[in-house]
């Protein structure tokens, strides 16, 4: 079982990984678009149209994207001056019910978050003309990968709550 799920956690990391990447690319894109936009708007009097629709658009996409690296990074805010105090294994049990709470709102985000983008899928920008409804899955698409990875770190969780470790790698 645990060979499955560190495979399981491969597998997640490698997809991670890419989105990570294509998170970069588009931070890139946003940095060389706010760039022309200001060059443009300064110097020519003409600024980029629709930079401000695409850059709303790219940060969302980063952000979306970005959830499943970041929470397997341990790098989400949490606040632990009360928890700090509790012994290791209750630390561990109340990990355990905040993971298995923050599952179940994310299933249930990226649920109605994908109803939502397949009635808005024929939707476009309105001052470039360029579709925008492919765009509202990515709240699906980061909510499916951070759902995966909650599901990986409650098994492991799990399995530190069974064997009495305090620190587990989840």
């Amino acid at each position: 079982m645990l060979t499955l799920l560190k495979r399981l956690d491969r597998g997640i990391r490698y997809v991670e990984n890419v989105l990570l990447a294509i998170c970069g690319v588009i931070f890139m894109a946003m940095i060389f678009l706010g760039t022309a936009d200001v060059f443009g708007r300064y110097v020519f009097d003409s600024p980029v149209l629709g930079t401000q629709e695409l850059m709303q658009v790219m940060m969302g996409a980063i952000v979306m994207l970005g959830w499943a690296y970041t929470q397997k990074e341990d790098g989400h805010v949490k606040v632990e001056l009360i928890t700090n105090m509790f012994p290791p294994r209750a630390r561990h049990v109340l990990r355990l019910i905040m993971s298995l709470l923050a599952l179940f709102l994310f299933v249930t985000i990226g649920y109605k978050s994908f109803g939502i983008a397949l009635a808005h899928f024929d939707r476009r920008f309105l001052v470039i003309d360029f579709p925008s409804g492919p765009f509202y899955f990515l709240v699906p698409v980061g909510a499916f990968f951070l759902c995966l990875e909650f599901i990986v770190s409650i098994f492991y969780i799990s399995a530190g709550i069974r064997s009495g470790k305090n620190n587990v790698n989840a």
